[in-house]
């Protein structure tokens, strides 16, 4: 309450309250096959759940082997908002690209005021939300080269020689690379 005095002695109390913005987002769903190199779009709401309208943040999206946004967490993207509202809600969508190396269980994390640009008076619990998913290790090539054939001797300067050799894929599919160039080196 603010107490409110007056010169010629009177006062007056009169409580207040205190509004401010109080950022909430959804989990994220993901519309896509969950692969290393694959992009992916991923759907979620933001919402203004408190009294007061919002000025501009950012939302924020992870991926994450530990559920945690630390140093091995990976930023997938950003959406901005301009502002948001009291009582209002906005549909977000981003598209990502999942990384190649990236397989296993992990957990896609959207951070709503990731920057904290707003101020939330401390209701800031619900500005994170996650969805664990599988993700599907991309197909690779490991390409080995064998059979070497090679003269051991060359007697002319300059010379025209053949060799031949073969080049096995020994990984687990053809991979994002469908071409390459060998190069001979002497």
């Amino acid at each position: 309450s603010i107490k409110v005095s007056t010169t010629n002695g009177n006062s007056k109390s009169q409580a207040i309250a205190i509004v401010s913005p109080d950022l909430a987002v959804t989990v994220p769903v993901v519309t896509g096959t969950l692969q290393g190199g694959n992009t992916v779009l991923l759907s979620w709401n933001t919402s203004n759940i408190g009294g007061a309208d919002a000025g501009a943040f950012t939302d924020q999206v992870y991926l994450s082997q530990n559920g945690v946004i630390d140093a091995n967490a990976i930023s997938l993207g950003t959406v901005s908002h301009a502002g948001l509202a009291a009582g209002a809600s906005v549909a977000n969508q981003l598209n990502v690209q999942i990384p190649i190396p990236v397989s296993g269980p992990y957990q896609l994390i959207v951070v709503s005021n990731a920057g904290s640009t707003v101020n939330e008076d401390g209701a800031t619990a619900n500005n994170t939300a996650a969805a664990t998913v599988n993700i599907v290790q991309d197909s690779y090539e490991v390409l080995t080269v064998g059979n070497v054939q090679a003269p051991t001797q060359i007697i002319s300067n300059p010379a025209n020689i053949s060799v031949s050799y073969s080049v096995t894929n020994n990984g687990n599919g053809v991979g994002s690379v469908t071409s390459w160039a060998d190069q001979l080196v002497y």
